[in-house]
């Protein structure tokens, strides 16, 4: 009856109040907790330790740092220690804490030891691994001496698209051209180079007189600026003066008239006079500064037209050079393409690309 009054107690119906309310859970997780914690006082942080010293410490050979039987006993014991732990935290647990720290954690410290010797061992008997685009680029470089269909074993299974197999194979045969043809080019780079001395020498002559053209217009530009500064400070000095003068003329007779020198008949006069003067002078100063003015336009316009002349003379003497190298690049261009080994390079990448492009049944046709 008890144990029955206790099994109602702790449940409603079909509804466990104990797990309802989290009891279960928080009493073994301390119950875990404790195992664990009785487990470390027993073997202490060597145990710990020791995980890190299966590989450390695991058999090696001559081929690789970790031999055969080396990773059969990485395997087992970090099984041991999976079972080790999972009987005290539980099995998820225990696996999660080893194995997890295996595939996770492990993973990029193992890639250059434990791992690379398994892959190393695996290798030598069931090595798969498929060739890159570089292989492509390789085989190309040497594709006037490499067999068509040892070629296609190569290239099927590169697993790039057929026009970018193409684009590589074309890049090697270009690297091929270039070694084979060194000398052909060190010709034509040494003519070149001769050719461009013989124009140097004239550019160079061009370049003094553009020179000499340009200090002499600088110059006269420096004796045009102190020659107008010189003009504008005399016309502004004696501007000034005449208005300073007609200033003294107006508080002089203003001094009469208070003083009863001259009556206000004559002052009036006086001021007009002044005022006349003053249109006067003001009608002079802009006729100077218009002066100024055109002097300054005049001059700019002069050098612009020398500009224009300059870079005349300089775009047509470019162009001319321009035009030399052209014909002498076209003329290398002509002797490069005449060997007859280019265009038979081109057909034979060109037909493994179409052989690819067949079997595969995607890619673009390529004159």
């Amino acid at each position: 009856m008890s144990g029955q009054g206790t099994e109602g107690f702790m449940s409603l119906g079909d509804v466990d109040v104990l797990e309802t309310l989290g009891v279960k859970d928080f009493v073994q997780g301390l119950t875990r907790r404790g195992k664990l914690w009785m487990f470390n006082q027993l073997f202490g942080d060597n145990w710990w330790a020791g995980l890190f010293d299966i590989v450390a410490e695991a058999d090696w050979s001559k081929d690789v740092t970790v031999s055969p039987s080396g990773i059969i006993n990485v395997i087992r014991d970090y099984m041991y220690r999976t079972v080790d732990i999972g009987a005290i935290v539980g099995e998820e647990i225990g696996s999660e804490s080893v194995m997890e720290m295996m595939s996770e954690g492990l993973s990029s410290a193992l890639e250059t030891n434990f791992n690379a010797s398994l892959q190393t061992i695996l290798n030598v008997w069931k090595g798969g691994l498929p060739p890159d685009l570089s292989f492509a680029m390789q085989l190309g470089s040497n594709i006037d001496r490499t067999e068509t269909m040892y070629a296609l074993s190569i290239l099927a299974p590169v697993g790039h698209l057929p026009y970018v197999i193409l684009s590589a194979l074309r890049e090697g045969a270009m690297n091929r051209l270039d070694a084979k043809y060194t000398n052909i080019q060190e010709f034509y780079a040494n003519l070149l180079m001769q050719k461009f001395n013989a124009v140097s020498a004239d550019l160079n002559a061009y370049l003094a007189l553009l020179e000499d053209v340009l200090t002499n217009t600088l110059r006269d530009v420096t004796n045009f600026i102190e020659r107008l500064e010189n003009f504008i400070v005399n016309v502004c000095n004696e501007t000034l003066a005449r208005v300073n003068q007609l200033e003294d003329d107006l508080e002089a007779n203003k001094i009469r008239y208070d003083n009863g020198i001259i009556g206000s008949d004559e002052y009036e006069k006086r001021l007009l006079e002044i005022d006349a003067d003053v249109d006067a002078t003001s009608s002079v100063f802009s006729e100077y500064i218009s002066e100024v003015t055109n002097q300054i336009t005049e001059y700019v316009n002069t050098l612009d037209s020398i500009k224009n002349d300059v870079v005349i003379v300089i775009q047509e003497y470019m162009d001319l050079v321009e035009n030399y190298v052209k014909t002498l690049t076209d003329d290398f261009t002509s002797e490069v393409n005449a060997l007859a080994d280019i265009s038979e390079m081109k057909n034979k990448i060109m037909s493994l690309y179409n052989k690819i492009k067949a079997y595969r049944k995607t890619g673009f046709a390529y004159a």
